[in-house]
């Protein structure tokens, strides 16, 4: 379940399409899918993603990515 719940997030950002392609590619009701999507998107809302990549002869380091929410004002005329 939690591999096509990663390939539903990958496909789309609204949670209730994402339990649907995950309950199609595994077979299972969508009700109990769609609790499982919720789970996994507020698991990731908490914390980070964090990734690994291989650097100049293997070695490791760590990113964070954070995502910020942008604030636009309804005066603000910037693209």
């Amino acid at each position: 379940m939690e591999e096509a719940i990663f390939a539903a997030t990958g496909i789309t950002d609204d949670l209730d399409s994402q339990a649907e392609i995950a309950a199609s590619l595994i077979g299972m009701p969508f009700d109990i899918v769609h609790a499982e999507v919720k789970k996994t998107a507020r698991a990731v809302t908490r914390s980070p993603t964090t990734r690994v990549i291989a650097g100049e002869q293997g070695a490791l380091r760590s990113v964070v990515v954070e995502r910020r929410a942008v604030r636009r004002f309804g005066n603000d005329k910037r693209l």
